[in-house]
């Protein structure tokens, strides 16, 4: 045996990476399978991490067919896959099924499969090890057949989810008992056809969610939950403006989080193009232990304004104690309140940024002390008045930051005070 030949497989592929040239060219497509038989002959005793991505266009179709065929050949071995590929390559994996012993971590992400629904995908339903799924562009189709009870993580992201998927997610959660992370993102566009389950269903091993539909939330009971986000859905395809979150999103929370009681766990909240209700400061007294706070938009709504406003002047609000030790009555250990406003209309007022904004971070930071807890502010918008107050936080070697246009205000204010 030359000396070359027992090198590593790894150890040669980055000897060939670092002397190829870096040119787009590439070889003969009809190589590549044999260039794969080759490698996998090389290296049969190790688990594979599979990265595969396919389309449809630049005539390679059949090649990639090609390849799949060959990789499904050891799949025994696969511990992490990877998929990016149509819905034609799915029935390949037929092969597969009863034959992945050690698949640990599994990503499916369709490309070109529009709203045809291709039918139920059971080639993972066997998969000992399979702790880890991610479904990105199913559209209307069904989620594929796995062994839910032993999952950690499940992520689904579509473009939209009908009654019958609603009905899959409730009996995911119904069997994931060691669920830790789930993420079901997808456009809700009208009222919501789907109602949550009497009673909710107990979930006490996740700690983050995610969802897009309020009566997802309503669904279940989460008392160790750590992080929410409310998401506004998936919608790769829709140019004529930003997506909204469910309108019963945010009073949907506020009741999960009731239910749940989980106050001392939960420290990490997340809106993005939420629409935001009197529900917002209800949230806020349920969650003493609130670390950080996150809002987002791409589009401003005026009725966001009254909500935000109470939130923010409520973390100005004390009460002293008969020790004479003043204590927050709203949040009273968040650091950080985060508010994003992409809004690409010129004309956009965010009128909570002036005098509302700068009592509030006087109370939080003289009261915390420069040596104390630090409580950020980060606000990014496209237009609004920021009052000198606020550099006055900064100068005190506090963590508060204003963001306009990428630019950070409070250290270039001559280009924004009057």
């Amino acid at each position: 045996m030359s000396p070359i030949t027992r090198l590593p497989t790894e150890t040669l592929t980055d000897i060939f990476l670092a002397t190829c040239e870096d040119t787009l060219e590439v070889g003969d497509p009809s190589a590549v399978p044999m260039v794969i038989i080759q490698v996998l002959e090389r290296s049969h005793n190790r688990t594979l991490h599979i990265q595969f991505g396919a389309g449809e266009q630049g005539g390679l179709l059949p090649v990639s067919l090609k390849v799949l065929a060959i990789l499904a050949t050891q799949s025994h071995r696969w511990g992490h896959l990877e998929l990016s590929c149509s819905p034609s390559h799915l029935a390949l994996l037929d092969v597969i099924r009863d034959r992945i012993p050690v698949l640990v971590h599994l990503s499916i992400d369709l490309v070109h499969s529009d709203s045809v629904d291709f039918g139920h995908i059971d080639a993972f339903a066997s998969a000992p090890q399979l702790k880890r799924v991610q479904f990105v562009g199913f559209y209307g189709a069904q989620i594929p057949l796995v062994p839910y009870n032993q999952l950690t993580d499940f992520v689904d992201i579509r473009l939209y989810a009908n009654l019958s998927i609603h009905n899959q997610y409730l009996a995911i959660l119904q069997q994931a008992q060691h669920i830790q992370n789930f993420i079901a993102r997808y456009t809700v566009d009208g009222p919501s056809i789907v109602t949550a389950p009497n009673p909710p269903i107990l979930c006490d091993s996740i700690c983050a969610f995610t969802a897009s539909e309020g009566a997802l939330f309503r669904s279940v009971v989460l008392p160790n939950l750590e992080r929410v986000s409310v998401d506004p859905g998936w919608a790769p395809y829709l140019h004529e403006g930003p997506v909204i979150a469910d309108l019963e999103a945010v009073p949907a929370l506020l009741s999960m989080i009731t239910k749940s009681q989980c106050q001392t766990t939960l420290t990490h909240i997340l809106m993005e193009d939420t629409l935001l209700t009197e529900d917002l400061i209800g949230i806020a007294r349920l969650a003493p232990a609130l670390d950080e706070w996150r809002f987002s938009w791409t589009e401003w709504s005026r009725s966001n304004h009254g909500p935000l406003e109470q939130l923010i002047k409520g973390l100005a609000e004390q009460t002293t104690t008969d020790e004479g030790k003043a204590t927050f009555n709203l949040l009273p250990v968040l650091t950080g309140l985060h508010i994003s406003i992409h809004d690409l209309d010129d004309i956009v007022a965010v009128y909570f940024v002036g005098e509302i904004l700068a009592s509030t971070m006087e109370a939080r930071l003289g009261a915390m002390g420069t040596s104390g807890r630090p409580f950020g502010v980060t606000v990014e918008c496209s237009l609004f008045y920021i009052q000198r107050r606020l550099l006055v936080c900064r100068e005190a070697g506090h963590l508060c930051s204003i963001t306009l246009s990428g630019r950070d205000v409070l250290e270039d204010e001559d280009s924004y005070f009057d």
